[in-house]
């Protein structure tokens, strides 16, 4: 696309663009210092190139290549992978607080159980890729922090798919095939499962 006053463009559309940001990390943009915006302006400015009318609305076009420069982000800057339950124990075996960890991975145990998943089945589900770990770990994050998913987990005892794909851009199969996974690291947060917690290395 070409503009008389590409600058000016790219100004007036700042508003847009911010929420779009807040729309994928859920938290308040800090216009002066924010990583996030400098990502989604350069991923803007790039497809101002790129966009034809081919691609359909120019908005929603850019929302969405927006969206995955975020995410690729995000995935980038992971720093830690998704484990089974029984791997983290083993870990702590030879930990002091083996005790405080036991008493909390049956507790955590017991809310698994409520949505229909057990240790079993998240060993059987576990992801092989390190990249797949950690875009699962990023998505269930970024879902913890939508207090409507979040309460919709909670009283029908699954995640919205279809609201997930349309929100955050992951697809409804990939969201299908890691749906244990992702809802026990959301379980975690929301419960404050602390040794869970403490391993993903993210606090909330």
């Amino acid at each position: 696309m070409v503009y008389d006053d590409r600058d000016k463009f790219i100004k007036d559309n700042i508003p847009f663009i911010i929420k779009t940001i807040v729309g994928v990390t859920k938290r308040y943009v800090e216009v002066e210092n924010s990583e996030e915006l400098g990502i989604a302006l350069e991923a803007f400015n790039d497809l101002l190139d790129t966009y034809d009318e081919e691609k359909g609305n120019f908005y929603s076009y850019a929302k969405v290549v927006i969206k995955n420069k975020l995410i690729d982000h995000i995935r980038k800057q992971a720093r830690v992978t998704v484990v089974s339950i029984e791997e983290y124990h083993a870990i702590k075996e030879d930990s002091d607080n083996e005790a405080i960890v036991r008493q909390e991975l049956m507790r955590y145990k017991e809310i698994l159980k409520g949505y229909g998943i057990s240790y079993e089945l998240l060993a059987s589900h576990k992801p092989v890729h390190k990249h797949t770990k950690n875009i699962i770990l990023e998505l269930a994050l970024i879902i913890v922090k939508n207090k409507q998913m979040v309460q919709h987990l909670k009283e029908k005892k699954r995640l919205p798919i279809t609201q997930i794909n349309k929100d955050y851009g992951a697809s409804v199969r990939f969201i299908k095939s890691h749906k244990h996974t992702i809802v026990a690291i959301i379980l975690a947060y929301e419960y404050n499962i602390q040794c869970v917690i403490d391993y993903l290395g993210y606090e909330r």
